[in-house]
């Protein structure tokens, strides 16, 4: 199954599950097992589409499974993996909010949760649920390109909360040329944009044995 069909599988899923939230939402019922993250005061559908959070339960599997493994927030990010990704995130983080603020408040509100998931064939962002999955080329990327990776898949998070596209062509191209002006600004290459398109690395990916349903949560 390609990533894409896993990305609108869970779409459907996650309209599912809102409507059940919202009827709790009007009918005063508790919002479990779900929780939002944000302030959130039910206006409409126009309030559509949100973030809704599922609890833990996986990142705490893996820091169990992984006895190396810490469980960290960077700033509003809980980081779970090595100490070296913790480390790794952090730096990032640092070098956006330094270089670009804008950015950082992007980044800050679209990546809920980095968790290191072994054999993981690509890295990358879940933007219903704010979740990015690392990986080994996550831990071999440097501080750089990291942030830059980091701020590309904040942008898929950020189109899908402004309601628009948040996957294909045109959002890759949106994203990464948000991720190019971050490369600009700190002096690093810039991307082939219209290269990266023609290759459509985001499709080649196959997660077949694992179970992304519950990765993505």
């Amino acid at each position: 199954m390609k990533l894409k069909d896993i990305r609108d599988n869970l779409t459907r899923k996650t309209k599912s599950l809102l409507h059940r939230q919202v009827r709790r939402i009007e009918t005063g019922r508790t919002l479990l097992p779900l929780r939002h993250e944000f302030r959130f005061k039910f206006d409409g559908w126009k309030s559509f589409p949100l973030r809704l959070v599922f609890p833990q339960t996986y990142e705490d599997q893996v820091s169990k499974e992984h006895p190396g493994y810490e469980q960290k927030h960077v700033y509003r990010t809980l980081v779970t993996g090595p100490q070296e990704l913790i480390s790794s995130v952090a730096h990032s983080y640092g070098l956006i909010s330094d270089t670009d603020p804008e950015e950082f408040d992007v980044v800050n509100r679209n990546v809920c949760r980095i968790t290191m998931v072994d054999g993981l064939p690509q890295e990358g962002i879940f933007p219903q649920t704010g979740k990015f999955l690392a990986n080994n080329d996550t831990l071999a990327r440097p501080v750089s390109s990291l942030s830059a990776a980091l701020i590309h898949d904040a942008w898929h998070g950020q189109l899908y909360l402004n309601g628009r596209p948040y996957s294909g062509a045109e959002a890759e191209k949106e994203c990464e040329t948000h991720a190019n002006r971050f490369r600009s600004k700190i002096g690093e290459p810039l991307n082939d944009i219209d290269n990266m398109l023609d290759l459509r690395h985001w499709e080649e990916a196959d997660y077949s044995g694992f179970d992304v349903t519950i990765l993505c949560r």
